[in-house]
């Protein structure tokens, strides 16, 4: 039987948990894009593509999806906290996420992490941005999976 690992809760700082964009244009500004939004959730759309990631990454583990039901109880749980994810007035992307994997049953942390990924932004769009974004939470993605890899 394959090991579980169950991915969640994702957690989001509030300036993040909205539909814009956010670009952090100096160490305590933010400018909120009104016309650049997310297809879905952040939340829910970061913990999606972290999935089908980790599932290529990792094809030896089982993962199941936050909240999980009784009977879907994993072995072991992945708890991100996301600090920051967004595009600043330089030429990169900055994501920034404290992750543990712990046992579910003793609550015990195999892995503690802290990532800070910064790929540039080729280009001023912000489908440029949004492309940076997703190759930061890409990188998370093979971090996790070599902890993961490593532990089972």
């Amino acid at each position: 039987m394959r090991v579980s690992l169950g991915i969640g809760p994702v957690k989001f700082p509030g300036y993040l948990d909205r539909e814009q964009l956010v670009t952090r244009i100096s160490q305590n500004r933010f400018q909120i894009a009104e016309n650049d939004r997310w297809a879905e959730p952040l939340a829910e759309n970061f913990t999606r593509v972290l999935m089908q990631n980790l599932a290529a990454l990792t094809p030896t583990v089982r993962l199941v999806s936050h909240p999980w039901r009784p009977s879907e109880r994993p072995e072991y749980q992945l708890e991100i906290d996301v600090l920051r994810f967004e595009a600043n007035a330089g030429a990169n992307v900055e994501l920034i996420a404290r992750w543990r994997v712990r046992e579910t049953a003793t609550k015990k942390a195999s892995a503690v992490r802290e990532s800070r990924l910064t790929p540039p932004v080729t280009g001023s769009s912000t489908e440029a941005a949004v492309a940076a974004l997703s190759e930061a939470l890409g990188e998370l993605s093979q971090e996790i999976a070599q902890a993961v890899n490593g532990k089972f």
